[in-house]
């Protein structure tokens, strides 16, 4: 393995994608612009998290990602600190990566 890079930002941060009991259950994809926030638990980083449920959430272990909702379909989650907003729909989120400039 060659050496690591540093991530110019912004950013497609990660891709997770999560079978439960042999059957597709999410992907989850995250972006990052690169600024950070803080919280009383540390430094934070504003990211937006896009997801896409094919079985209820709360059928499997990332429940906890869609808080309170059992989501099937997607779910966004935009994390930026204090008063950001949270759960937002996706074609919020997909104004966000265009305003990053990130390309899908």
């Amino acid at each position: 393995m060659g050496p690591s890079r540093k991530k110019t930002y912004p950013c497609h941060v990660n891709k997770q994608i999560a079978y439960f009991n042999d059957t597709l259950y999410c992907e989850l994809d995250i972006y990052g612009n690169g600024e950070k926030y803080e919280t009383p638990d540390g430094l934070n980083s504003v990211n937006l998290k896009v997801m896409y449920f094919y079985r209820p959430s709360r059928s499997g272990p990332w429940a906890g990602l869609t808080y309170s909702d059992n989501a099937v379909g997607w779910y966004c989650v935009y994390e930026g600190g204090p008063g950001a907003p949270g759960r937002i729909s996706k074609e919020k989120a997909d104004s966000i990566i265009r305003l990053w400039r990130i390309k899908n």
